[in-house]
């Protein structure tokens, strides 16, 4: 299957009929991800555009992720903390973003609910990544998505147990960016 031309007014389409509850959890942090898609202006494939965190001490160091983090008290709401995070991790400026809409909510196993925001962003695009939080930029096909899907794996984490994965090169997707992509993947495939 090849993403068509129009994949972009379908999928803007579906985002719109994503609503998120009034209701929240409340013993849980709240986080933003922006999924940023964008045409290889070389290859003119669609891609979806990931991070590789960096090695610096954390909870998520070197998984591969979406740019993204916790809401801070200055955000005026979700959506802006995803952009915020996008500028400071990969030097994505607000100006350049288009908001398509949003994917449903996940949590995460420390009980984070995320708020993943989909994006289109045009390339090419002069990154300036934070080395203190940003490796490298990685890019998976959409058609790919499509096409392959998902597929089980054991979680390499240290919650260990069944999770989702995709390779993107000799990185591995899994967990919670995984469970996002498979979300997008399912929308795409709706006829």
């Amino acid at each position: 299957m090849t993403v068509g031309s129009d994949y972009l007014k379908f999928l803007k389409n579906r985002l719109e009929k994503i609503s998120w509850p009034e209701a929240l959890p409340k013993n849980s942090g709240m986080a933003a991800v922006l999924v940023a898609l964008c045409r290889d202006p070389d290859s003119g494939l669609e891609e979806i555009l990931l991070i590789k965190r960096s090695g610096e001490p954390g909870y998520h160091s070197r998984q591969i992720a979406f740019p993204g983090g916790f809401k801070e008290k200055t955000d005026a709401d979700v959506l802006k903390t995803a952009l915020r995070e996008a500028e400071e991790e990969i030097g994505l400026r607000v100006s350049d973003v288009e908001i398509l809409g949003k994917l449903p909510l996940e949590m995460t196993v420390r009980n984070i609910l995320i708020f993943p925001w989909v994006g289109r962003i045009e390339l090419p695009y002069n990154f300036i990544l934070n080395p203190r939080e940003v490796d490298k930029i990685l890019f998976l096909s959409v058609d790919r998505l499509i096409e392959e899907g998902l597929s089980p794996i054991e979680s390499p984490g240290k919650i260990r147990g069944e999770s989702l994965g995709i390779k993107v090169g000799d990185e591995l997707v899994w967990g919670l960016t995984a469970r996002i992509l498979k979300k997008l993947r399912e929308l795409l495939l709706k006829g």
